[in-house]
């Protein structure tokens, strides 16, 4: 981008010079009188009646090129200026979204919001002013391509708008980052590309122009050779029109110098001698000089450049510019002083004016105000790597270090440790005081680790209560020395968030970074499986993964089948089957079943749930299955509807934890629902106590919407998780499954009597109905009836079977 817009500059300054040194240094020939020869009067007549039409001829062609010549100028200039405003319009609105984004004020993202839709007016109606031109085929296509350029960016800036109005500025900025900058950048250059194309078509009027000024000085050359035998009067008819041939190119010069006013970089041009002979109107303002008063200065004192950080005795950078008749590097580091005291960043280009003798009569300087510019890139650095809310570096800053970790282990055979802490219970001090207690939490928790720490060792927050630390020259014995006292640290830490008292702990992962480790992923993979089985073993503990670790080994089983799962999604091998539920009361009429989903593996053999499920909710592949399931049983019941009987098909959907916390799957649920036809009273969908609880906002959301299309609900697992009775108070449910734990042993054990019983009387007295799972014999199945608790699943009542096959059974007596 730099170095375009140098090369911008320097062609505007070049068209001026151009246009100087032509008006200045081809000043037309003047006919001198001579006698006409006496051989010559006889053919006078003759002659001046040629010459009076060849002349005629010329001046006729002089006057048209001259009237096409100044067309073409001023549609040139407008032009020029509409792309100008497109390319500003265009920077600004990048400026306003990346200012509204980083901005914690609503009130200036308000009004940063209201400039950048106005920006985007005043871009339109430039870029309309433009079309209404005839273009040519290349600007015709310029136009496309940014068209094209700008669709494909508008939605994302109104994503980086949503996310931050609705306040997601995190997301917002890695949004606005990673995709809403680069894509304002491509309509941006497609903007330079139309203003170079704009800048070369007014180079190629300026040399057409050139051109015609010396073919007309020719024919007028040759008229004035015929006008030495013709006379006086014909060299005063060739002057008069050479004039006003000069007339014409001071008035394109005249433009050119409108042109170079308007450039929004600042231009200063010298002499030979390094003085400064021109100031355009943006030069003055950065430099705070007057082109009056600075003309004649050395540039040096009006340019008052240096290095940023530079010492007192180092040399002026534009000292070396100045002297270097070639091409010099020129610092990026740049700080222009003005002469008021203010100082701004800046970028510089400096290109010779060369006289005809190839002799360098001057410079021009382009320089162009970049404080912001340079401001707003050290913010983005910065964020790009740094957590917001801690001030601890981020994921992605964090393994690049580990990645140079890992070379310089191979590089130089120096042990490294990577601890991965997960923090326990976070989810409750979340719910509990809500999200400002759990991020003050998290703050604090950073700087009890970071004193924990050594020096040279780092620290970073990998995600949400996930923190990452990268023990720099430790072998692993130490490192999990350390890991302890992280710890001890955390347990021994006590939060107080207004009149409450919060202790968490945490599970910490260790794993070696040595020439063996393997690449990124691996030592990621080693690390976040060692955290996961310290939290899985009773959390509060601290786990290394070792070489031959069994339990490691079955974690990495799990991640080998989420590529297994990935290729089954994609290949479409999966299968509906279903269990039916039964009451215990009368006789169930038609169907009411729980839909389950069985894996075929690539031999087409049925694969249980339990061999595939974990990996699929420990690698967050549940809401891509679920909606798998969800469709495809829509998709049987689809063609069913309106056939007698299929009013009393009820199939219950699973809805996991994951899924149920996806923002889209509301969304998801209500399109396939509506466009696939089948009457929602058909469906139940389950969520299972602890998932419920534990997205208790987007459960309640995705509960009230779907219940109002006509859906019914079901709570499954109930009394497996933490929560109390006061929760099943306000969530909308029509059914309550008994979690199995306390249902296999209802025939013998008391105390799963009594914990039964209770769960079927509060869900009773709230008009839920219940459903005991897990029904395995007779024994069972009569205490459930005698407990009148309302139906029962389990192998004792049936058997899951291919739910196609279950449907066309239990609800139509035709058995199709």
């Amino acid at each position: 981008m730099i170095a375009r817009r140098r090369f911008r500059g320097r062609d505007a300054l070049d068209d001026k010079a151009r246009m100087s040194r032509r008006t200045d240094h081809h000043a037309l020939p003047s006919s001198s009188q001579a006698k006409t020869p006496t051989r010559l009067v006889v053919g006078f007549g003759v002659v001046l009646g040629l010459m009076t039409y060849v002349i005629g001829v010329g001046l006729v062609g002089m006057d048209e090129n001259r009237a096409r010549t100044r067309a073409l100028v001023e549609g040139t200039l407008v032009k020029y200026t509409l792309v100008t405003q497109m390319r500003q319009a265009s920077r600004e609105r990048t400026f306003a979204l990346q200012r509204m984004v980083l901005s914690d004020d609503p009130f200036e993202r308000d009004s940063e919001f209201l400039r950048f839709n106005a920006l985007g007016t005043e871009f339109a109606v430039a870029r309309q002013g433009l079309t209404a031109f005839a273009l040519g085929e290349e600007e015709r296509a310029i136009l496309e391509a940014q068209s094209t350029a700008t669709r494909y960016s508008i939605p994302i800036q109104e994503a980086v708008i949503e996310l931050a109005a609705s306040g997601g500025l995190v997301e917002a900025r890695r949004l606005l980052n990673e995709e809403a900058v680069p894509a304002q950048e491509r309509v941006y250059e497609t903007l330079v590309e139309l203003y170079r194309l704009q800048e070369q078509a007014a180079a190629r009027l300026a040399e057409e122009t050139d051109h015609s000024y010396y073919d007309a000085r020719e024919w007028i050359l040759a008229v004035a050779a015929l006008a030495l035998v013709l006379g006086l009067l014909v060299a005063i008819v060739v002057v008069r029109r050479s004039r006003e041939a000069e007339h014409s190119l001071f008035e394109a010069k005249e433009q050119a110098q409108v042109t170079l006013q308007s450039i929004a970089e600042a231009v200063v041009t010298t002499d030979s001698q390094g003085r400064v002979t021109y100031l355009n109107p943006s030069a003055e303002a950065l430099t705070g000089w007057a082109h009056e008063a600075a003309r004649d200065h050395p540039v040096q004192s009006v340019l008052n450049l240096r290095r940023d950080g530079a010492s007192a005795d180092e040399e002026a950078p534009l000292e070396a510019l100045l002297r270097a008749e070639a091409g010099v590097d020129i610092p990026q580091d740049l700080i222009l002083v003005r002469s008021t005291g203010g100082q701004s960043a800046v970028e510089l280009t400096t290109e010779p004016m060369r006289g005809r003798g190839g002799e360098t009569i001057g410079r021009v300087i382009v320089v162009r105000d970049v404080t912001e510019v340079r401001a707003l890139g050290r913010e983005l650095t910065y964020q790009a790597s740094h957590d917001h809310l801690t001030g601890l570096l981020n994921r992605r800053a964090f393994e690049q270090l580990l990645g140079n970790a890992l070379e310089r282990a191979r590089g130089e055979g120096l042990d490294h440790a990577i601890c991965y802490i997960d923090l326990d219970l976070f989810k409750v001090v979340n719910d509990s005081s809500g999200h400002a207690a759990g991020d003050e939490l998290l703050r604090q928790i950073a700087e009890v680790l970071r004193a924990r720490l050594r020096r040279h060792d780092v620290l970073a927050r990998l995600g949400g209560d996930e923190f990452g630390v990268l023990l720099t020259g430790c072998d692993v014995a130490k490192a999990a020395q350390i890991a302890e006292s992280l710890r001890d640290a955390v347990v021994a830490y006590r939060f107080a968030w207004e009149d409450k008292l919060h202790q968490v702990s945490a599970s910490v992962g260790v794993a070696p970074i040595s020439a063996a480790s393997g690449d990124l992923s691996d030592v990621m993979r080693a690390v976040d499986l060692a955290c996961y089985s310290a939290k899985e073993s009773g959390r509060n503990a601290v786990r290394v993964a070792t070489p031959g670790d069994q339990e490691l080994a079955a974690r990495q089983g799990e991640i080998d089948w989420v590529a297994r799962l990935r290729h089954a999604l994609k290949e479409d091998r999966f299968a509906l089957f279903g269990q039916e539920i039964r009451t215990l009361a009368g006789r169930t009429r038609g169907l009411h079943c729980e839909v389950l989903v069985r894996m075929r593996d690539e031999e087409g053999d049925l694969v249980s749930p339990a061999a595939f499920l974990p990996a699929a909710e420990r690698f967050r592949l549940m809401p891509e299955l679920d909606r798998w399931v969800i469709t495809q049983t829509l998709r049987l019941l689809a063609p069913l509807q309106g056939r007698a009987g299929i009013e009393d098909c009820v199939v219950n959907l699973n809805i996991s934890g994951q899924t149920l916390g996806d923002r889209g799957v509301l969304d998801f649920v209500v399109d396939a629902i509506s466009s696939s036809g089948v009457a929602p009273g058909c469906l139940c969908f389950e969520i299972t106590e602890t998932a419920a609880i534990g997205n208790l906002t987007a459960a309640m959301r995705v509960m009230g919407v779907l219940r109002g299309m006509g859906c019914r609900f079901a709570l499954d697992d109930f009394g497996s998780g933490l929560s109390s009775f006061a929760y099943l108070k306000n969530l909308p449910v029509d059914y309550l499954k008994i979690d199995g734990a306390f249902i296999r042993g209802l025939a013998v054990d008391p105390a799963d009597r009594a914990m039964v019983a209770s769960i079927n009387e509060v869900a009773h007295a709230l008009g839920i109905r219940t459903i005991g799972e897990c029904v395995e014999n007779e024994e069972v199945r009569a205490e459930l009836k005698r407990m009148a608790v309302d139906c029962a699943q389990g192998y004792h009542i049936a058997r899951p079977e291919p739910l196609q096959a279950l449907v066309a059974r239990r609800c139509f007596d035709d058995g199709a």
